[in-house]
């Protein structure tokens, strides 16, 4: 007997009331692009999120990122206003304490693993959250993509323990693809596509391979999952995408290749320029993205 439809005796809020936080949230898996991020925002206040933080930033008070081009608002397209950087290059970012714009996007994070993702999404969602991008890294398997590639998943191949609790599994490591987008969603997915080609920011897609154990990535495990279409290693994109779809709203992740593992030896690149300079591209580039399409995602 199935206990999808069934509610949880426990509430993603617990037994605590929380305010609305607005359809457009960003989850950041890790705490390097945590702090890089508060940091281009000029260090917005934040509060205590499970073990992370949470910060949003208003439409109305969110300036550009250092580096990206100002981009002129026309009357009708609805975008918000071009950014300004103050004099010490960081983002105008004023927020009020305890006080969160509706129509403002919300930073979470960091977390690592499916269950604590998990659970940092369904809060998000109980409290109003419609839409979320989320920014991690992962690990190539396959010679197609390389240190410092962008990836955005189309397909996460379930080898954990979580999504399972989302959905009917009839098979064993079951491939679950990209939520498709409810009925009265905005499109965030193709949204966010035509932001990157418009900025020229080069992305593969393809299938993930979702891990709960990130010490047990053996060779036999690699050339498995990579023989089911798989270019990469994580370990938390397959229940978010089980999520997503149970609770019908939208979810796109980027992520940034740190490491390799497509061949016999682990090749790590974490202090890497190439894979620096990627990761602070994907950042910045939501960052603004989050700017320009804030409002018009509700």
């Amino acid at each position: 007997m199935s206990d999808l439809n069934s509610p949880s005796l426990v509430p993603p809020l617990g037994a605590r009331s929380a305010p609305d936080i607005g359809p457009l949230a960003v989850m950041i898996s890790t705490e390097p692009d945590v702090r890089y991020i508060k940091k281009n925002l000029g260090r917005p206040r934040s509060r205590s999120f499970f073990m992370g933080e949470l910060f949003p930033i208003r439409a109305a008070d969110t300036k550009a990122y250092p580096g990206q081009e100002k981009h002129k608002e026309t009357p009708d397209t609805g975008k918000s206003p071009s950014m300004e950087i103050n004099e010490k290059g960081t983002l105008k970012n004023k927020i009020k304490a305890n006080a969160v714009d509706k129509q403002a996007a919300v930073f979470a994070g960091p977390y690592i693993g499916a269950p604590y993702a998990v659970m940092l999404l369904e809060s998000l969602i109980a409290r109003g959250a419609k839409q979320i991008i989320v920014i991690g890294w992962c690990g190539s398997i396959s010679s197609d993509i390389q240190i410092g590639d962008i990836l955005m998943p189309h397909a996460a191949i379930a080898h954990e323990g979580t999504s399972q609790n989302y959905m009917a599994c009839t098979e064993r490591c079951p491939e679950i693809p990209l939520p498709a987008s409810p009925s009265n969603a905005t499109g965030l997915t193709e949204k966010l596509t035509e932001y990157l080609d418009e900025n020229h920011i080069p992305f593969k897609t393809g299938t993930i391979w979702t891990t709960d154990a990130i010490y047990r990535e053996t060779a036999e495990k690699v050339s498995f999952f990579r023989a089911r279409g798989a270019l990469a290693v994580e370990m938390e994109c397959s229940a978010l995408f089980a999520v997503a779809a149970h609770r019908k709203v939208e979810l796109v992740p980027l992520l940034v290749v740190s490491d390799e593992l497509s061949k016999t030896q682990w090749k790590p690149a974490f202090k890497s320029k190439v894979f620096g300079a990627a990761r602070k591209q994907v950042s910045n580039a939501v960052i603004d993205f989050c700017n320009r399409h804030c409002r018009t995602l509700s």
